[in-house]
């Protein structure tokens, strides 16, 4: 999933940079998630894991309310990116997000916006999502 050892390879792959630390993933109330830490910034993947449609819908448009932003086209069965560059998308039962709100404005190599790297790392992990 988003914090496994072919997620990081494919990360790393997409984002031209490798982690300076282990990432390490955990799990806490249906949540699932890690850290992907560099030398200049940090930014966090997590899956929550929902039961039934109902509860992902409220799931979902709980963090569109608390969040704010606009919708993203192209990213699992709905997607939006916050203002914070943070983009949620939802697939089947599972809402992922991928905030970089800790990294520098501009990452990777060749460096990109904050908020396009969140794109990216999101389309890479719904990608691998739909070939399982």
């Amino acid at each position: 999933m988003v914090c496994t050892r072919e997620a990081q390879t494919g990360i790393a792959g997409a984002l031209g940079v490798t982690p300076t630390e282990a990432v390490t993933p955990t799990w806490l109330d249906h949540r699932y998630a890690c850290v992907y830490r560099y030398a200049d910034g940090e930014f966090t993947l997590s899956v929550e894991e929902l039961s039934d449609r109902a509860t992902t819908d409220s799931y979902y448009s709980g963090l569109r309310q608390q969040l704010g932003g606009d919708e993203l086209g192209g990213v699992g069965e709905s997607a939006f990116q916050a203002p914070s560059g943070t983009v949620v998308a939802r697939k089947d039962f599972k809402v992922l997000q991928v905030d970089t709100s800790q990294l520098p404005g501009r990452f990777g190599s060749p460096p990109a916006a904050r908020a396009e790297i969140a794109v990216r790392v999101a389309l890479l992990v719904m990608g691998c999502w739909e070939e399982h």
